[in-house]
């Protein structure tokens, strides 16, 4: 009998280390626009990261060159698609943007891109 009950849990150990890692992975980056180190001839009026599963905002911050931005408007979430929108125009200069928002998992997670506005006279 106890070598039966031994057999179970060995069976049962290996099935849930057979699970796929996916199962346990977070929401997860899949592309942004601007793109990572992207250059955008013109300020935009939105910056979009789509994520491999639904998200919901938690919050974002720009900063250009260290220092913070204040031309963002309030983020949101449709699905796996989180959108930025971009209220005052930004002017020439490296920024960086960093989100933070939460998965189905309840897990938060960090992002960010860098882009390059490389307008002389971006509006």
């Amino acid at each position: 009998m106890t070598k039966v009950i031994s057999y179970v849990a060995a069976a049962a150990i290996a099935a849930v280390c057979a699970l796929p890692t996916a199962a346990f992975a977070h929401a997860e980056l899949v592309k942004s626009d601007p793109s990572a180190d992207g250059v955008l001839m013109a300020s935009a009026k939105e910056i979009t990261f789509t994520f491999n599963e639904s998200v919901k905002p938690a919050m974002c911050k720009l900063t250009l060159d260290g220092k913070e931005v204040s031309s963002l408007g309030k983020p949101h979430a449709d699905g796996m698609v989180l959108h930025i929108p971009i209220e005052k125009a930004l002017a020439s200069g490296r920024y960086t943007l960093g989100c933070r928002v939460v998965g189905p998992d309840s897990h938060p997670i960090n992002e960010s891109i860098s882009f390059v506005v490389s307008a002389p006279n971006a509006k």
